[in-house]
């Protein structure tokens, strides 16, 4: 145990030195979950989701940790590499502070859907699937994929099979499956599902009423307090769409 916390230890100080680059909320988020893992309050049984201990015994509070935690080094180590990449993108592109919220309603909902769907499969084929417990952000991960695959222009991802941008998320689905029987095929869908209902769903409207709304790399808010050519302008020098143009 000592051995790996030199060695966690050695890799955060390397992160901090040579990530500078990584925007903070998303820095923050990866120091937070290394932390739990190096000084876990919980076992991971203890804060896993499953419909049995979260459902029926409403213990509530699993469908924030759950996500923070990992089960072993290989988990962690994949799931905040891939947060690396995915959430700087996402934040620098929608902003620190949306991004924080946006993270924490992604997490609760992926949890509530994953939840659902393991319920409704526990009626409909066996109860079996109310027992089965999940924890890593790797549901979040999907649903930061989806939004930045869904703010990508139309094209295909280089290899050998055609697969558009947007669709990614599902061939990754399956392949992290076919690689790694063990991970939560359900957890991954429901992030997928998340995401797309802030893509294409209403989640983005409610995300709105807290954030402001947002084009691009621009809040709605604050453009309120400038001209309308002004505002327009620094929409289309960003890359953003207004809304009375129609496209997604």
């Amino acid at each position: 145990m000592e051995d790996l916390l030199g060695t966690y230890v050695i890799f955060l100080i390397l992160l901090l030195i040579e990530t500078k680059g990584i925007p903070p909320i998303t820095l923050a988020v990866i120091v937070l979950n290394m932390f739990i893992f190096l000084a876990p309050e919980f076992n991971v049984g203890e804060v896993c989701l499953s419909v049995n201990t979260t459902f029926y015994g409403c213990e509530w509070h699993r469908l924030l940790l759950a996500p923070l935690h990992h089960i072993d080094v290989d988990h962690l180590g994949f799931n905040m590499a891939s947060l690396v990449w995915k959430g700087s993108k996402l934040e620098r592109r929608i902003g620190s502070a949306r991004f924080m919220f946006s993270a924490l309603v992604f997490g609760l909902l992926t949890g509530l859907t994953y939840l659902s769907i393991k319920a409704a499969l526990a009626t409909l084929l066996t109860e079996r699937f109310n027992m089965d417990c999940a924890v890593g952000f790797s549901g979040v991960l999907f649903a930061l994929k989806v939004i930045n695959n869904g703010h990508s222009a139309d094209g295909c991802i280089p290899g050998p099979f055609q697969i558009k941008k947007r669709d990614a998320c599902w061939a990754e689905l399956i392949l992290i499956h076919l690689l790694s029987p063990r991970s939560s095929f359900v957890g991954h869908l429901a992030g997928i599902l998340v995401g797309v209902a802030y893509v294409k769903g209403p989640l983005k409207a409610f995300i709105n009423c807290f954030t402001g709304k947002e084009y691009g790399n621009i809040r709605f808010v604050e453009c309120c307090h400038r001209t309308r050519s002004m505002c327009l302008e620094d929409i289309l020098e960003r890359g953003g769409v207004p809304a009375s143009l129609g496209r997604r």
